[in-house]
């Protein structure tokens, strides 16, 4: 089996935390709001977001240190004017109807209505977004199956989330760190089930895309740092060995 990959995230301030259909170009040259969001739609530069077993209820953290609960007026995770709705929104229509800068790519090993090859892929699960007319993305770390479930702001939420508590891990980037993004995926060996990527994007997120795989970066760490300048380290897990090969 192939083990569990890690990311590192190391903050500069003092927190920490372990997380682990090409089409036509459209026409719209507008660029969106690449940020992760808080629930009243304000960009933050980080947010961790928990959600309690069987149940919709979360709590909410940010780098404006705000500190929410379902007890005390967060919205409901699946909410299609919560945290995750927010940030996942400009990629809530038909590609055709993106602006042309704009770009995004979800992964998860247990994707919607199928399933990843798991001695081929590894155990992660994420968005990525990016827009190079404002030179801004984020990168929405995950838990849940079949996240996101739809680019639909009314079904983005898996009903396979329900059960088990999920995390969610949100960074806001410049556009240049979707380089390392991208060499990362492929280290984890992402398995990315939609997306959309303009010539644009570094090249190393789209060969992520294509599924092109590496170990370069194997127990090493990368650095990179959030749109606030809040110092990032990444790390890709090496799969462990057993007489028998890869597990």
């Amino acid at each position: 089996m192939w083990a569990v990959w890690s990311l590192v995230l190391i903050w500069s301030c003092p927190t920490s935390a372990w997380l682990s259909w090409f089409s036509s170009a459209p026409s719209d040259p507008t660029p969106v709001t690449v940020s992760c969001k808080d629930q009243d739609n304000n960009n933050v530069d980080w947010y961790i977001l928990y959600k309690a077993p069987n149940s919709l209820n979360s709590i909410y953290i940010d780098s404006e240190g705000k500190k929410f609960s379902s007890s005390n007026s967060l919205k409901p995770i699946s909410d299609k004017d919560g945290v995750l709705a927010n940030t996942l929104r400009p990629m809530f229509s038909a590609v055709r109807k993106m602006p042309v800068g704009f770009g995004f790519l979800s992964y998860n090993d247990q994707p919607p209505g199928a399933q990843a090859k798991y001695k081929q892929f590894g155990h992660s699960k994420g968005v990525v977004m990016g827009d190079s007319g404002s030179e801004k993305a984020l990168w929405l770390i995950a838990t849940p199956p079949q996240f996101p479930f739809r680019r639909n702001q009314d079904h983005f939420w898996p009903e396979s989330g329900y059960v088990n508590g999920q995390i969610f891990m949100c960074v806001s980037l410049p556009f240049s760190a979707l380089l390392n993004v991208g060499k990362h995926l492929q280290n984890i060996r992402a398995y990315p089930f939609d997306y959309d990527l303009p010539t644009t994007f570094p090249q190393e997120l789209r060969d992520a895309a294509d599924w092109k795989q590496s170990q370069s970066l194997w127990g090493k760490f990368q650095e990179m740092k959030t749109i606030n300048e809040k110092e990032l380290k990444l790390m890709a897990k090496p799969v462990a060995q057993t007489a028998g090969g890869e597990e």
